[in-house]
């Protein structure tokens, strides 16, 4: 079945991939030229930044319920109902829709999953039509949508990945015809913040939903959960529940056909070390530099790969995070940038694409030490591009240096999936184009 799986994941994207990031939020459909000179440049996978989904109170009369507003974008009571997304607050009674709020008989006091979207849905989906009048279609292009960022939230708790995918789907899947948004409490708020294709079985389902008046948002989802400035902040500890729903999550999307891809800073996948943690705000003992340097990770998206690597179609491995190896090593002990990128693919080759993790490091998420898989078909190199001209945190891959890389490893067959940037809208600052 994961083999299966993976067949498909090969149909569902082009051969190579060219990812970028982007954060505009389709405010005003003239400010969209830098998207669009990406897409012309040969950006294939635009993964739009952010999503998430929040739980919130909710108090409705028991006898009332259909009289729930539908002015910011909610779902109707029926839908509600179908969706089965609240939750009672009262914990001997979490598994029910109908707990009672102790203060008011007449009223109940439920959890509803609200998600909430940062671009413009409207301007967004005029947007895409404007790429597909250009020839940009999704034979060509895959437009997927992140969830996190640094800082961003985690997942609240209580809810299933199931539960949460459901949320996520009555958004994402729309009528053609209407131009309501469909969700459980969805809310689109655009201040909130921030290869040779062919049609395949992704874009057939896709054309089954058109014909049927229905049309998809997103083409997939994004994996980009990060830690948090403060280091005592609850998002520097990924929950073993937040790392299921995240697995569960994705299970969903890709049985519905969607493409699911991840996002890990350097340290949170970490080929070079053995070492696992759930928390994000930790060192990297063994680079010689830096050590006050808090908010590393120990392997903790390694945890995702070992039990739903399956439904991962590739990683958009971050070598931009603050103080990375990738930094020690060429700044430090004076690596060229081409040869690490070199060393890094070669290195995982020898160790046949995979490495271990010692999971037993934290017995309660209840893993055996294992090898965890890597494959080449679903690695893509992370850069940062003009942002980083005057950091001194991150590392700023040379184009030329990325293509001799890229050069040398296609020579010898371990060319990677793709390569990507954060992000768009810095194209071109400086200067710099990647």
């Amino acid at each position: 079945q994961q083999q299966q799986q993976q067949q498909q994941q090969q149909q569902q994207l082009p051969d190579k991939l060219l990812v970028g990031y982007v954060t505009n939020h389709c405010k005003d459909l003239n400010d969209m030229t830098q998207v669009t000179k990406a897409v012309e440049d040969g950006v294939n996978v635009l993964i739009w930044s952010f999503i998430k989904i929040k739980a919130v109170e909710d108090y409705n009369d028991k006898d009332n319920i259909d009289d729930y507003n539908e002015d910011d974008n909610t779902v109707d009571a029926d839908e509600r109902r179908r969706l089965n997304l609240c939750r009672g607050t009262d914990s001997s009674t979490s598994t029910s829709t109908t707990a009672t709020n102790n203060r008011n008989d007449e009223k109940q006091k439920q959890l509803r999953l609200n998600v909430e979207v940062s671009q413009n849905l409207e301007n967004y989906k005029q947007y895409k039509q404007q790429l597909i009048s250009m020839g940009y279609d999704s034979s060509k292009i895959k437009h997927l949508v992140a969830f996190g960022g640094w800082n961003g939230p985690h997942f609240p708790p209580g809810f299933s990945g199931s539960e949460l995918y459901d949320a996520f789907k009555a958004i994402n899947v729309q009528s053609t015809t209407s131009t309501t948004t469909a969700s459980c409490g969805c809310t689109s708020d655009s201040s909130s913040h921030n290869g040779n294709d062919s049609d395949n079985g992704n874009d057939n389902d896709n054309e089954r939903k058109a014909a049927n008046g229905l049309e998809l948002l997103w083409d997939g989802i994004d994996w980009d959960l990060e830690g948090h400035d403060q280091l005592d902040h609850p998002n520097n500890e990924f929950t073993k529940e937040l790392l299921d729903q995240v697995g569960e999550f994705s299970k969903r999307a890709k049985d519905d056909g969607l493409i699911v891809s991840m996002a890990p800073p350097e340290s949170y996948l970490d080929t070079t070390s053995a070492r696992f943690s759930r928390f994000v705000n930790l060192t990297y003992p063994e680079d010689t530099w830096h050590l006050d340097f808090s908010y590393h990770g120990w392997n903790v998206y390694a945890y995702i790969l070992a039990k739903y690597g399956y439904c991962i179609d590739f990683i958009f491995v971050q070598f931009y995070e603050s103080y990375s190896h990738a930094l020690y090593q060429t700044e430090r002990k004076g690596m060229s940038q081409a040869d690490f990128l070199i060393q890094y693919i070669e290195t995982l080759a020898k160790k046949g694409f995979g490495y271990e993790v010692h999971f037993e490091d934290d017995p309660s998420v209840n893993l055996k030490n294992q090898i965890v898989e890597m494959p080449l078909s679903k690695i893509v190199f992370g850069f940062a591009n003009g942002w980083a001209v005057d950091s001194e945190k991150a590392i700023l891959f040379s184009s030329s240096q990325v293509k001799s890389a890229y050069n040398h490893l296609d020579g010898v067959n371990l060319a990677p999936r793709g390569l990507g940037y954060w992000v768009v809208e810095e194209e071109g600052k400086h200067g710099l184009y990647l």
